[in-house]
């Protein structure tokens, strides 16, 4: 057995009260090892891994168990241990930014051509066309979030031949929307490996795209709450929704982008709402009315949950349209994937 010896059993950095253990054997011989080309990479097994940063300095990290760090430890700048933060390629800057000033929504309306950048359309490719099948939302030059159910047909995982992303759109039958989209196509579908289809749980999906986008006024990325929103108590904030989904259960899709905002709810009442059909844990979250009216629908599924946060009002993913009743029905809430859920997730297959 190896006796661990608890190297800083009351470091305080102020906020964290971080306790840093190393084993014996790892003082000899750390877990990550700086690199000697760039002396704050880190390498394990000779494999780079990321930067080697304060545990402040890495919101992948913060907040996460001794265990964790103690796993990632890759040295020390004085008494304060270092951790070898991950890289991520998804962007902190240049997110969440739009050209439309931003006003609360009565009901459902149609945007402004451009009003969402990362918006996304995503269509199943059948053998003489192409279908609207889900929304998602651009995070990367080259990753897309939806919900895991939109990369099956019935129980069938699709293939990313399958699928075809636009970017930019806003009217689905028109060229004369003075929108300018964009098609790529998908090379790699990664669905949750805990994805359950029977209840929703673990709904999401991250489609790789074909080639990169440029990023544009009109095309760029959706921000992701590592830091702001994070941690925070989301109920009874207005969230906005969009989609080209269904405008009502038994009415047509929305030939153009359609945008509404929804009030975020208590989880234990919404549980209450949904007892007996699913049991909506911490990865789920819902938004809606009680009197219903305003809701996600079919087409919009996978498609963003946002919020606007910090100085610059940049908008955070917080969520992914999954289910509901119906749509918009009386005392049955929207439900959606809780993106704080799978920030480390996302972080790992978003590559």
């Amino acid at each position: 057995m190896v006796m661990r010896a608890n190297l800083f059993p009351v470091l305080c950095v102020p906020v964290f009260l971080l306790s840093i253990t190393v084993s014996s054997d790892d003082s000899k011989q750390q877990r990550f090892v700086y690199s000697n080309d760039t002396e704050n990479e880190c390498l394990k097994n000779g494999v780079y891994k990321g930067v080697c940063k304060t545990v402040q300095e890495c919101p992948e990290l913060l907040h996460k168990d001794s265990k964790l760090l103690n796993e990632n430890n890759c040295g020390f700048k004085g008494i304060i241990p270092l951790v070898c933060c991950p890289e991520s390629i998804i962007p902190r800057e240049g997110c969440g930014r739009r050209s439309i000033t931003t006003t609360r929504i009565i009901g459902g309306r149609i945007s402004d051509v451009g009003a969402w950048p990362w918006m996304v359309a995503i269509f199943l490719k059948s053998k003489y066309a192409e279908y609207l099948y889900c929304g998602g939302s651009l995070i990367t030059q080259k990753h897309v979030i939806t919900a895991s159910h939109c990369v099956f047909e019935s129980t069938n995982l699709l293939e990313p031949s399958d699928l075809l992303v636009r970017l930019g759109e806003h009217d689905l039958t028109s060229d004369d929307d003075n929108a300018s989209p964009i098609d790529r196509s998908v090379k790699i579908i990664k669905h949750h490996e805990k994805y359950v289809a029977r209840t929703f749980e673990n709904d999401i999906a991250i489609l790789t795209l074909d080639k990169p986008v440029k990023f544009t006024e009109r095309i760029h990325p959706v921000c992701l709450p590592f830091i702001e929103l994070r941690h925070e108590n989301l109920i009874d904030r207005h969230a906005f929704i969009t989609g080209w989904g269904k405008t009502s259960y038994s009415g047509k899709y929305s030939d153009k982008l359609r945008e509404a905002q929804v009030l975020i709810s208590d989880q234990k009442q919404c549980n209450k709402d949904y007892q007996g059909i699913v049991n909506l844990t911490k990865v789920y979250m819902c938004a809606g009315y009680d009197f219903g009216g305003i809701d996600a629908c079919l087409g919009d599924s996978g498609g963003p949950l946002m919020l606007p946060a910090g100085k610059d009002s940049l908008f955070y993913l917080v969520g992914i349209v999954s289910f509901g009743k119906n749509c918009a029905s009386p005392n049955y809430l929207g439900v959606y994937t809780r993106i704080t859920e799978f920030l480390d997730w996302i972080r790992i297959n978003a590559t």
